[in-house]
């Protein structure tokens, strides 16, 4: 029960003020499983962190546990640690979640730039299509 009122309250901080202009970063979705995060091709998962290596780490998925592969590519991992709760949202590509958003435990927000915006709105059309 605390950890779905924790994503709640997550996804809450994330979304965009009201009248935030076309560019803002729309909030992160519901979190999904690992495996509907794998079919979709991109989404919104949450879980602890494992580990970290280089630009990314792994994170055990709330519900399963199971492991995800995470590419934080220039979003900052500093203060970033083992057993920190996160909220990610981005598109999967070879296996591994691009973070294009990652809500920390905290409820700090780092966002990707435009591009990753642009990459997440692409895989959803061709989703719809």
């Amino acid at each position: 029960m605390r950890t779905l009122v924790v994503s709640g309250l997550l996804a809450f901080l994330a979304a965009p003020p009201a009248g935030a202009g076309e560019h803002a970063v729309p909030a992160p979705g519901a979190p999904v499983s690992p495996a509907e995060l794998q079919a979709a091709g991109h989404g919104t998962i949450a879980g602890t962190v494992t580990a970290i290596a280089g630009a990314g780490f792994t994170l055990a998925e709330l519900t399963t546990a199971e492991p995800v592969a995470v590419a934080a590519g220039d979003l900052g991992l500093a203060g970033l640690a083992p057993g920190e709760p996160v909220t990610v949202t981005g598109t999967v590509e070879e296996g591994t979640l691009r973070a294009r958003q990652i809500i920390r435990g905290d409820g700090s927000v780092a966002t990707a730039g435009r591009e990753a915006e642009d990459e997440l709105a692409d895989a959803e059309d061709e989703e719809e299509d």
